[in-house]
């Protein structure tokens, strides 16, 4: 008389075949990898749109860069934008925000504050420069990518 239905040996085989299956699945996707590369995507847009936001106050302006509320200018090395009180970075959140140019500063993925307003202190993870008559933009926390810089 035959039984229908699987062995315990037939069942366990199949376990360790799903397993092995699932495992290399989950290697060949590395999702790590991929949202290292989500977050790159994501500050290289915001780099454009920091950018893209100077560029188009420089216009208005005719030619004349955005400076901090102190008159703090951009230098020919890279200051991160932010409002502290360490006073290192460059205060551009009065000049850009707001207006034509850009509604929030956006910020870093890496960081876990957002931007509030030019009221607070802030961070966005950004730096920025100008040298030899070129604006450049810079996201030093990249993760897979080497260097995140866009030059106008």
């Amino acid at each position: 008389m035959k039984r229908k239905g699987f062995t315990l040996l037939e069942l366990l085989i199949t376990i360790g075949i799903i397993a092995i299956l699932s495992g290399i699945t989950i290697v060949a996707v590395n999702p790590s990898k991929q949202f290292a590369a989500a977050n790159d995507a994501k500050r290289f847009s915001d780099v454009n749109t920091i950018l893209s936001a100077v560029g188009q106050y420089t216009i208005k302006n005719r030619g004349a860069l955005p400076t901090g509320p102190s008159n703090d200018q951009l230098t020919s090395t890279y200051r991160f934008i932010e409002k502290d009180a360490t006073g290192t970075g460059i205060d551009l959140c009065t000049a850009l925000i707001g207006g034509d140019f850009i509604n929030l500063f956006p910020t870093d993925p890496s960081l876990t504050e957002d931007f509030i307003d030019c009221a607070n202190d802030y961070h966005t993870g950004y730096q920025i420069k100008y040298e030899n008559s070129h604006v450049s933009v810079h996201a030093p926390y990249a993760q897979e990518e080497d260097d995140i810089t866009v030059t106008y």
